[in-house]
């Protein structure tokens, strides 16, 4: 999203770019690597604002002790977003209310680039409600 930190937008665009050219072989220097291809692209927003409008996040359920802790660790790991606005609680109490709503301890969103194509319904995991 442009209204974040100019280097998160301007890295989450060299992604997709990078994911594209390395599909196509669009460098020079690569082309004679083979293509590749990734099957799915997913961004993070940071906050509220950053989530891109009209798509639907794809919830990860992260509260399993062990889970939480190595991502509580990697988010202590950013010094400069850590030492700003409560920046590891801020995630921590955004990915707890994620959870209250898809009924885990805590879930993070996830926002895919492109929409998700599924082969069966089997693919499908739990939803946030059991009917």
């Amino acid at each position: 999203m442009e209204n974040q930190h100019p280097d998160h937008a301007r890295l989450g665009q060299l992604v997709r770019d990078a994911c594209r050219l390395a599909r196509y072989g669009g460098v020079r220097e690569l082309r004679r690597a083979p293509p590749h291809a990734i099957e799915q692209l997913f961004y993070y927003a940071v906050t509220p604002e950053a989530e891109p409008p009209g798509l639907t996040p794809v919830y990860i359920d992260v509260s399993a002790p062990e889970i939480l802790k190595v991502w509580t660790v990697a988010m202590e790991a950013h010094a400069t977003q850590a030492a700003s606005r409560n920046y590891v609680e801020l995630q921590l109490t955004r990915a707890r209310l994620r959870g209250l709503r898809v009924g885990v301890g805590h879930a993070i969103a996830l926002f895919p680039n492109e929409p998700l194509l599924l082969d069966s319904l089997a693919q499908v995991g739990r939803a946030a409600r059991q009917f």
